[in-house]
């Protein structure tokens, strides 16, 4: 059997975040957002909201998303993905 294995270039998700008057702030992937998170609940800030694929979700003062998007579950795929494989492999 031939080695087919190559390395897969996975596009990084990001959300755009932006300030209590709409400003925008820059993208975010995962880790940022998380900082951001924090930075909110440190300062208690309020109005704080994401966008993704065009839905708005608001950032509360305890750093919650609300309505978090379908975003950032590229691992959780790849690994949904390697579990079915391994199931079928078993069979």
């Amino acid at each position: 059997m031939k080695n087919q294995i190559k390395l897969n270039t996975i596009k990084q998700e990001n959300v755009s975040v932006y300030n209590p008057n709409g400003e925008f702030l820059g993208f975010a992937n995962y880790e940022e957002l998380l900082d951001i998170q924090l930075q909110i609940v440190k300062e208690r800030a309020e109005g704080y909201y994401i966008i993704h694929n065009g839905k708005k979700s608001a950032i509360d003062n305890i750093g919650q998303v609300h309505n978090y998007p379908d975003v950032f579950n590229v691992a959780g795929r790849i690994f949904a993905e390697i579990i079915k494989v391994r199931q079928s492999i078993k069979k």
